[in-house]
This record gives C-alpha cells, structure tokens and sequence, in this order.
C-alpha cells in the first residue's frame, strides 16, 4: 500500500519542518515496504533533498506486535542503526509497532518523549534528539500553517 492523502500531508510537513529549521539528513533508512518508501521520497523531495537511502526490511511493520522475535528484529536494526552512527543526524522511518519497539529501546524515559501517559507516540510526528547531555529529547509535530500558504 502507498500513502494515504493525509499520510502524504504528513509527510510533506516533515520535509518543510526539516528544510525550514535547516537540518540537514546525514544518513536515511527507511522500512522497505511502499509506505515507508515513499514517506522517505516525498520527506526527502519536501525538504529539497534528493538522495539515496537505505531500504532495511529488519525496519518492516512487526506482522505480531507480542511477537519477541518481531520486537528483537526492530531492536536489532536500530541498535545497528544507532551503534555505527557517530555524527551527523539520522532518519528513520518505519511503521506505528516499529516505532514503538524503537522508542523503548532509546536511552530515555518513555513518559518523556510520548503522550498519554508514555504510551503512545503518534503517526506523522517528527522526534529529534540531541545527545548533547544539557539538551533534552523533543517530540514535536510539524505546524499545519504552511499549507494555507501553498493553495
């Protein structure tokens, strides 16, 4: 499946999000099912950037979200994802149960970085972390207000 329209919405406030606050995208991975795929192309387009990434299948939609063996596929790929980075700022999109898995894995408390009550983090939300210790985890979501300045 491709995105839907309001996926595509979401994933063009990302890009504008990246390119008018100036971050720059040092190393791209995407699920390789076709929503991930083409969230990164439209994310990538938005932002002005058009470059290769990297498909990683251990980044797909978990088939049973209580599966251990889903969970540690996820926690595989981003501990590879989050052990060989050593600058620059990564992109990684994936899928809800994914992402989830990927969250608890971070080195920060849940409640911190997602709402109600630390037990969810949305769709189509931008997060960014600064590892610098006096900065803090941030979940933002992009503003809605450039999209009345593009009709």
């Amino acid at each position: 499946n491709f995105l839907t329209p309001f996926g595509v919405i979401q994933a063009q406030l990302a890009g504008h999000w990246f390119k008018r606050r100036g971050v720059s995208l040092d190393h791209l991975y995407s699920s390789n099912l076709n929503r991930a795929r083409h969230t990164m192309a439209v994310v990538l387009h938005e932002s002005d950037w058009q470059r290769p990434w990297v498909n990683m299948p251990a980044l797909n939609e978990l088939s049973d979200p209580d599966d251990p063996e889903e969970e540690a596929r996820v926690r595989g790929a981003f501990h590879n994802i989050f052990t060989t980075w050593t600058e620059g700022n990564v992109l990684i999109i994936s899928h809800y149960h994914s992402m989830q898995v990927i969250f608890d894995y971070l080195p920060v408390e849940r409640k911190n970085i997602a709402s109600h009550g630390g037990k969810h983090v949305s769709n189509g939300v931008v997060f960014m972390w600064d590892p610098e210790p006096e900065k803090n985890w941030q979940i933002t979501t992009p503003d809605l207000h450039w999209i009345g300045e593009q009709t």
